[in-house]
């Protein structure tokens, strides 16, 4: 599951960098697609380090529900035109899987501060991912720096999940 995670986070990262580049494309939106999925499922790899607290848990399930609505999202862009995936972007699923994904990264976040077996860094540094990503996703002006901010989420978890692999966590 951990190996999941790795490969989930560094397509993320690598699905945004390309967003960057070129824009949202089909090729972009299928590395998002995969990214997606492998998050949705990798994420699960820190099921067992958050033990019994509720927090950690609620975190872990709202970020691969988030995830899973991101790839169907990213999905739905496969074809799209611009104008289509414009729209896509203002949609109520897109602010749904966003703010789910917000919500799972601040109550991880709160875990890995408080009673996780993962550096503190690492509770911080998501906590401000997430702010990050609340105030790119939400405000307008800011949207053109969400890739930007998806990376930062996308390398924490590689770095999360890194640290599971390693047993350092």
């Amino acid at each position: 599951m951990t190996n999941v995670l790795l490969i989930g986070a560094g397509l993320w990262a690598a699905a945004e960098g390309l967003e960057l580049i070129g824009g949202i494309s089909n090729f972009s939106s299928s590395v998002g697609v995969a990214a997606f999925a492998a998050m949705a499922i990798g994420i699960w790899a820190l099921w067992q380090a958050t033990g019994q607290n509720t927090l950690g848990r609620a975190g872990v399930v709202l970020l691969s529900l988030g995830m899973a609505q991101s790839a169907l999202m990213a999905f739905r862009t496969i074809g799209s035109d611009a104008a289509g995936r414009a729209e896509l972007l203002i949609s109520l699923p897109f602010i749904a899987a966003a703010a789910t994904i917000i919500a799972g990264s601040l109550a991880l976040s709160y875990w890995l501060i408080s009673r996780s077996p993962y550096p503190l860094s690492a509770g911080f540094i998501l906590l401000i991912g997430a702010a990050f990503n609340l105030g790119v996703t939400f405000v307008g002006g800011l949207t053109e720096l969400q890739p930007l901010s998806n990376m930062a989420l996308a390398a924490t978890f590689f770095w999360l999940a890194w640290l599971t692999r390693e047993g350092r966590a």
